[in-house]
């Protein structure tokens, strides 16, 4: 039956895949102003295709921090289930509530931080209007910028987690040695 958890949590993984990449679509175009990304992508600008993909890659960079400690409470709590330990309805509930709100706090921070970084570095080359020449297909500031994204993402991905922490506490299920998989 382990299999089957293992199967639920790959679909479980993928769905909040989507969903960031989705969520993640959607501010990019915000953050961009008057580029229609989509357009832009079908013109074949290179220049757009690779800030979009920097932003989307940072995003789940910084995403899967909070997504891999997820899957492991979900595994838990079922693997648990499996070799008939007891596992109280408070315990399941606070799981229920406390793992959404560490994907949803989780995902609002990093569209914030990732967006405001990319605000700061706009206003910081003021003599470069990058958007600007990400739209006529510059892949030099393309490029720039989306080594700005992903550091910031590198950054921001080992800091958040312990802020999470402090805001939303870590589900009281989580505990790798309850894991046939360590």
């Amino acid at each position: 039956m382990v299999w089957l958890i293992g199967i639920i949590s790959l679909v479980l993984s993928m769905v909040m895949g989507i969903v960031t990449i989705a969520i993640g679509f959607f501010f990019f175009g915000r953050i961009t102003g008057n580029i229609n990304e989509e357009e832009e992508l079908l013109n074949n600008n290179i220049a757009v295709a690779i800030l979009y993909a920097s932003f989307i890659f940072a995003l789940g960079y910084i995403m899967k921090e909070v997504i891999q400690p997820m899957i492991q409470t979900f595994f838990s709590i079922f693997y648990q289930f499996q070799i008939a330990l007891t596992i109280s309805k408070e315990t399941v509930i606070k799981a229920a509530i406390y793992l959404p709100l560490q994907f949803l706090l989780t995902l609002i921070i990093s569209i914030i931080v990732l967006s405001g970084s990319i605000r700061v570095f706009l206003w910081l080359t003021k003599n470069i209007d990058e958007l600007k020449e990400i739209k006529k297909n510059n892949i030099a500031v393309a490029i720039v910028l989306a080594s700005v994204i992903i550091t910031i993402a590198m950054i921001v991905e080992i800091g958040l987690p312990k802020m999470l922490e402090v805001i939303i506490p870590t589900s009281p299920i989580h505990d790798k040695a309850l894991s046939p998989f360590g």
